[in-house]
């Protein structure tokens, strides 16, 4: 995933330091929203309405993303 919560952790393999984001906390404090109504854990990442923007609530996009996401993971 290439956005801009992920391109701070880009130079990770180059750093003595772990990545950290600034995201919303998901998952019971285990993962972070990392993407509209997605949320991702160091397992993985999957569809989370807590994580639901108000920009793209019910929109098609976000369905489409949604089943994406249920048939892939």
């Amino acid at each position: 995933m290439n956005n801009k919560l992920t391109a701070v952790c880009s130079t990770e393999d180059y750093s003595p330091h772990l990545c950290t984001n600034e995201g919303k906390q998901c998952s019971n404090g285990k993962g972070i929203c990392a993407l509209d109504s997605t949320c991702c854990t160091s397992e993985g990442c999957f569809v989370d309405k807590r994580c639901q923007t108000n920009q793209m609530k019910g929109s098609v996009d976000e369905k489409i993303w949604s089943n994406f996401l249920d048939s892939t993971f």
